[in-house]
């Protein structure tokens, strides 16, 4: 009697092992279908704002090409520049014009 009860519980724990490896690979699967969905649709709105982003750099550059120069000189020298770096620059330097008069020769 015993041992028809231990095998009955093993067999109960086997059929419970494979419900929860099917409902593991289940919630596996739609977890990655999930993930992929939003890796697609970040991938898309990524893209259409670098077509607007793109757009929006042509037409301020057909307006004004000189604002635009200047602004893209600005934006460069605002990445590579910190408040630790020490620059050198030369008397004709379009950087040293903008921080000294307030214009750069951007042409």
């Amino acid at each position: 009697m015993r041992a028809e009860r231990e095998r009955i519980a093993m067999q109960y724990r086997a059929e419970g092992e494979e419900q929860a490896l099917i409902i593991r690979a289940s919630a596996d699967r739609g977890k990655e279908e999930i993930l992929s969905a939003a890796y697609k649709d970040s991938e898309k709105i990524r893209g259409e704002g670098d077509a607007d982003a793109t757009r929006i750099y042509g037409q301020a550059y057909s307006r004004n090409p000189r604002f635009y120069k200047l602004l893209r000189t600005l934006e460069s020298y605002k990445k590579v520049l910190d408040d630790k770096t020490t620059i050198i620059l030369n008397s004709d330097s379009e950087l040293l014009k903008i921080l000294s008069k307030g214009e750069a020769g951007v042409k």
